[in-house]
């Protein structure tokens, strides 16, 4: 397991405003019908990874299990700009005996190539292309020990509000190899 923290933590889980902020419609991550007026994208950053961070692969920490806590990978005023959009999209209250969250549809149906996705979500999609990219792939493979990685992508975002929770699990799932969770929560903000 990978774990990535970018940020704080929020937990508005039904999409409320944060403290004084209008509360903004939800696209959602379903293709959308097309639009006469298309929105104009927002200019994405160079790079979602910070300067270098590919660069080495640092070892595992075995306990309690296999993992990595990786803080600085990614630049993080493009994970803030993921975080502003993915705050907009509809999301799903899930709960089980192992978690209980709001969670949006699978963000592998965000299409670059229709002109509302790109519009709407230019730094997630950025995200996105970057982690299934071949060379974060070979990265991952190269920090875990794992064999090469498919571009097989199961993405979404989870947002935990007060009382949501994931428990310990083995992630086992079929074929999957590495799994990894991206914390974006408010950097300025203490939970």
């Amino acid at each position: 397991v990978l774990h990535v923290p970018a940020m704080g933590l929020d937990g508005a889980p039904d999409g409320a405003p944060r403290k004084g902020k209008k509360k903004r419609p939800r696209p959602s991550t379903e293709r959308p019908a097309a639009s006469p007026h298309q929105p104009r994208p927002r200019e994405a950053p160079p790079s979602v990874f910070a300067a270098g961070a590919l660069d080495v692969a640092p070892a595992l920490r075995p306990f309690p299990y296999p993992h990595q806590w990786l803080p600085g990978l990614f630049d993080r005023s493009a994970l803030l700009a993921v975080r502003e959009e993915l705050g907009s999209l509809q999301r799903t209250f899930k709960e089980t005996d192992l978690f209980k969250v709001y969670q949006t549809g699978d963000l592998a149906n965000v299409d670059p190539s229709d002109p509302v996705h790109a519009a709407q979500l230019p730094h997630t999609i950025r995200l996105r292309s970057a982690l299934y990219s071949p060379a974060f792939r070979a990265w991952v493979s190269n920090l875990t020990g794992c064999a090469e990685l498919t571009e097989q992508q199961d993405c979404s975002c989870n947002v935990y509000g007060q009382g949501g929770h994931l428990l310990c699990h083995d992630d086992v799932i079929g074929t999957r190899a590495v799994s990894y969770i991206l914390y974006l929560s408010w950097p300025d903000e203490e939970w």
